[in-house]
């Protein structure tokens, strides 16, 4: 009796122990594997390298940071593509470009980097590859044994639209009489996601192909905030979808709603407030403070240092004419 009182405890401690063992297993990497937040990725390459801080405030040349996201492996872990891109101030194009690779433990490691060249403008860049989309459509000098890389060629709204309110895609081009707007990529979605409460809403800031009479430029354009070109206001109205805490938004899902306006279409908000001077280049008149504008630099903006920006007759503002600035920008 005491032989089988000792079996059958063994036997206990036996299922007992395996039942402990079971338990105490490691989930699989399927399970303990997730979407590392663009943010997060974004801060963990500039953890490692702290100097590419500087990007992620406006200054000339221009820069912003981009981001997407991908899965690799039989896991299909969430893997995200990093860049932070110089676009030129003057000069269409990407000036210089660095790409990093962020995993879902966070660890990073460098891509690439590109610098512009100057007999050829590109468009964007390849996160994955830090390779650059020029003009032509074809992403140049491919490495040995591999085939150039085409890119996707705009669509567009297919005709000359009314100003007003324009919904796009990323890379759906919208022409209106005269200006052009062209969405390539969205440099950041700091949205609180609805699905979590959040103490400051965050914002959304989209790189945005202007074509217009000042030339062709390439500027980022921030959620709520207006930019002006000389003759028009452009203002990024909403976004959609709204984040969410646990699915991530794909480039292809992305809505923009811009509004376009004529300057001297607007109504203005206070006939009789101040006006201000703002633009790259000090060569705008409103009644919006800190209004942002393209960045190519033209002799003519000279003439406005010494101009009066002041509310016109009309009720908008502008640059008062007199014979000094009429002369000045007869030959500037």
């Amino acid at each position: 009796m005491n032989i089988k009182i000792v079996i059958g405890g063994f036997v206990i401690l036996l299922v007992t122990v395996g039942a402990i063992l079971l338990l105490s297993k490691p989930p699989s990497p399927s399970n303990v594997s997730k979407d590392v937040a663009k943010i997060d990725a974004i801060a963990a390459v500039i953890a490692r390298y702290p100097e590419l801080a500087a990007y992620k405030t406006t200054s000339l040349p221009p820069s912003s940071i981009e981001a997407e996201m991908t899965t690799e492996g039989r896991s299909l872990s969430s893997i995200w593509y990093v860049g932070f891109i110089q676009t030129g101030s003057g000069v269409p194009g990407v000036l210089h470009a660095e790409c990093y690779r962020v995993s879902t433990n966070k660890e990073v490691t460098s891509v690439g980097k590109f610098t512009g060249q100057s007999d050829k403008t590109a468009r964007s860049i390849i996160l994955k590859t830090c390779t650059p989309v020029y003009e032509q459509g074809i992403s140049p000098t491919p490495t040995p044994g591999s085939t150039p890389v085409p890119t996707t060629p705009p669509t567009s709204t297919g005709k000359v639209l009314p100003y007003g309110n324009v919904t796009l895609k990323l890379n759906q081009l919208a022409t209106f009489k005269n200006i052009s707007l062209l969405p390539l990529s969205i440099v950041e979605d700091s949205r609180c996601p609805s699905d979590v409460q959040c103490i400051q809403a965050g914002t959304v800031r989209v790189k945005v192909r202007v074509i217009s009479g000042m030339g062709t430029s390439t500027s980022i354009l921030t959620l709520g905030k207006v930019f002006t070109t000389e003759a028009e206001m452009l203002t990024l109205t909403r976004v959609t979808p709204d984040t969410q805490s646990t699915k991530p938004i794909l480039n292809g899902d992305y809505r923009l709603t811009f509004n376009v306006a004529l300057q001297s279409s607007l109504v203005p908000n206070n006939p009789k407030g101040k006006c201000y001077v703002g633009g790259c280049s000090a060569q705008v008149c409103s009644d919006q403070p800190g209004a942002i504008s393209t960045c190519e630099y033209r002799p003519e903006y000279a003439c406005y240092q010494t101009a009066t920006c002041e509310r016109q007759q009309t009720g908008v503002c502008g640059w008062t004419e007199n014979v000094s600035l009429t002369a000045c920008l007869a030959k500037p």
